[in-house]
């Protein structure tokens, strides 16, 4: 079942499609699922930490406010 949705839909993850036939127990369901947006193939994460001149870090200033050596 999770391969013909494939067919239909080869930008999905195998995992993707199966998680949602898990669900609907339902070739059908799930290509509606798809074409209605329900199911989307997952998108990058952003770092876990910035890199960018908006990432703070602890000042002096800031160990001294929280008595902290």
């Amino acid at each position: 079942m999770a391969r013909t949705v494939q067919q239909l839909f080869p930008h999905l993850p195998l995992s993707v499609i199966i998680d949602d036939l898990h669900i609907t127990r339902s070739v059908e369901l799930t290509v509606e699922n798809v074409l209605e947006g329900h199911v989307q193939a997952p998108t990058a994460k952003p770092p876990a930490f910035s890199t960018h001149s908006d990432y703070h870090l602890a000042t002096p200033t800031h160990l001294a406010a929280y008595h902290i050596q």
